[in-house]
């Protein structure tokens, strides 16, 4: 599995015909990477030569970001977090009718709970938990587990503390990058993010698998299961119904496969894609990536 190749693509737009002139010395990849000099003095490059070079230009700025991320520094940005389910505030309560017909819903979240095969007595931890159906499918298939559910919005907090009924589910309402107060790093077992990275701006997907990092302990896992690489025509052109949705920058890097490799970055090992759903809106896939012992 290739994790360097793509990474100018995921973020920065003008990255993807980056050129000398492009590259002032106030540019952010002036200030974030040591190779953008090398880069706009030496005229003697191949095309493959440049292509490397602008690969590890567009890693260096990641990089920037990640670490920016992991130490909690990362500055307040005006663009919102998350984009709202569908897209609008005002679709919220139709969320799981379209969900379940438009991602063949029932087919990826069996796969990924096939995977998760949750034991007694973990502690799993559900980033982006939305309306609540994966941690309610998880409780229902193990009811011993402690079953976190974080989500930032208080709208489909509120339709899944009604679905879950007396089901022991802990709900917070929270952004998945934020510390959780009633989990303490390095304590959960697993956790799972499921239909959220391609809705987030950069800023928040680095934040998130950084928070999933934090919050796992030595041995713990961590589930994805989103919108990954779009490998045939098909699926490219239904997946411009997402993006349409929930923004073209948001979803750029999910349809250019960066994911593996933003979790990665964030430390995790062992990092795959274990499953592909195509469905009407586009592929799903599953990844997974296991927090060193």
């Amino acid at each position: 599995m290739t994790i360097i190749t793509g990474h100018e693509r995921s973020f920065w737009p003008a990255i993807q015909m980056l050129g000398p002139s492009s590259l002032d010395d106030n540019s952010a990849a002036a200030n974030a990477s040591p190779n953008v000099a090398a880069f706009k003095g030496n005229r003697s490059l191949s095309g493959s030569e440049k292509d490397a070079q602008k690969r590890l230009i567009a890693r260096d700025l990641f990089k920037t970001m990640a670490t920016s991320a992991v130490q909690g520094g990362m500055s307040k940005s005006d663009q919102p977090m998350f984009t709202p389910a569908l897209g609008a505030h005002e679709h919220t309560a139709d969320y799981d009718r379209v969900i379940a017909v438009m991602t063949r819903e029932q087919r990826w979240r069996s796969r990924m709970l096939e995977v998760l095969a949750p034991s007694p007595n973990l502690t799993i931890v559900d980033l982006g938990s939305g309306t609540g159906s994966f941690a309610i499918l998880v409780k229902d298939t193990e009811p011993t587990v402690r079953m976190i559910a974080v989500d930032p919005d208080p709208a489909v907090r509120a339709i899944a503390e009604d679905k879950a009924g007396d089901r022991q589910i802990e709900f917070i309402t929270a952004m998945g990058n934020e510390p959780i107060a009633s989990v303490l790093q390095g304590t959960v077992d697993a956790v799972t993010c499921s239909l959220v990275l391609h809705q987030c701006p950069m800023e928040a997907k680095i934040g998130i698998l950084a928070n999933a990092y934090r919050l796992l302990k030595p041995g713990g896992r961590l589930l994805v299961s989103d919108y990954g690489e779009q490998r045939t025509l098909l699926m490219h052109l239904l997946f411009k119904q997402v993006r349409e949705v929930d923004g073209y920058e948001n979803t750029r890097p999910n349809k250019d496969g960066m994911i593996p490799s933003f979790m990665a970055d964030a430390g995790f090992e062992r990092v795959e894609e274990l499953k592909l759903t195509q469905t009407p809106t586009g592929s799903i896939s599953l990844y997974s990536g296991w927090k060193a012992v």
